[in-house]
C-alpha cells in the first residue's frame, strides 16, 4: 500500500516533535522522499533512487532552505533522468549477433601467416559455437541471463539427442539385419 503524500504544516509538525524529543528521525513524506532530522535540529530531504538490484540516497537540500514542493519537483527530475538514460542503455546496447560478429572477426586469419590451418580451425569452431547460440541473436548483450542461455542450449541440446539417437537406431537397426 502506498502512503499518502505528506503535508507542508504535517511536516512542520512532524520536524518539531523529532527536535523537541532529541532523536533521530526520519519523516516519510511519500514516493521515497524523507527528511532526516537529527537530534542537533539539522534537517534534511533525500530520495532514495533504485539503480542496479540496490538503492542509493541522493540529498535534495536542507530543510526549510528547500522547501517540499521543490524536494519534490527535484525528486521528479531525478526520476526521468533514470528513465531517460534507461532508454539511452537499452537502445545503444548491441545485439548478440552484431556483437558476436565483430568478435569474429579477430579471429579471421591471414592466409600468408604460418599456423594457417590452426586458425582457420579455430575460427570455425567459433562460428559453429555462435551458430549453437543463434537463438540469442535478437537479444541486447547486456540483456542476456544464464536463465536464457539455459532455455537456448536445451533447446538446440534436444534436438541434438533427438538426432544421436535417430543415428544411433539406425546403427542398431543397420547391424542386425
Amino acid at each position: 500500500m502506498k502512503k499518502a503524500l505528506i503535508t507542508v504544516k504535517q511536516l512542520d509538525k512532524e520536524v518539531q516533535l523529532a527536535i523537541l524529543a532529541g532523536k533521530r528521525k526520519k519523516i516519510n513524506c511519500g514516493d521515497s522522499l524523507f527528511v532526516d532530522v537529527l537530534p542537533s535540529g539539522l534537517s534534511s530531504f533525500y530520495f532514495r533512487v533504485y539503480e542496479n538490484r540496490g538503492s542509493k540516497l541522493k540529498a535534495l537540500g536542507r530543510y526549510p532552505d528547500v522547501s517540499l514542493k521543490e524536494a519534490r519537483e527535484k525528486a521528479r527530475k531525478i526520476v526521468l533522468q533514470q528513465k531517460e538514460k534507461k532508454i539511452a542503455d537499452i537502445s545503444s546496447a548491441p545485439t548478440f549477433a552484431e556483437y558476436s560478429q565483430e568478435w569474429l572477426k579477430f579471429f579471421i586469419c591471414d592466409p600468408n601467416s604460418e599456423n594457417t590451418h590452426k586458425n582457420n580451425k579455430r575460427y570455425s569452431t567459433l562460428k559453429s559455437s555462435i551458430k549453437v547460440l543463434a537463438g540469442l541473436s535478437n537479444y541486447k548483450i547486456d540483456r542476456i541471463t544464464p536463465t536464457i542461455v539455459d532455455k537456448i542450449l536445451s533447446s538446440s541440446w534436444r534436438i541434438t539427442l533427438s538426432a544421436n539417437t535417430f543415428l544411433l537406431n539406425v546403427e542398431h537397426l543397420a547391424f542386425k539385419g
